[in-house]
């Protein structure tokens, strides 16, 4: 589930939801810079970079 609450890793009011491994509430931009993320297996937010629809167009 997710809550707007308050961040326990950079004190921001966002959207967080908990984090099993550091055992902290984190928001998206913390989950994403964590350097545990690649040996997370419970990926806490997975968020697609670029959106499928989008279409990158070159000028």
């Amino acid at each position: 589930m997710v809550f707007e609450e308050k961040c326990d890793s950079c004190g921001r009011f966002l959207q967080v939801r908990y984090c099993s491994i550091r055992k902290i509430n984190v928001c998206v931009d913390c989950c994403l810079l964590c350097k545990q993320r690649t040996t997370c297996k419970i990926r806490v937010w997975s968020f697609n970079l670029l959106p499928k629809k989008q279409t990158v167009k070159l000028a």
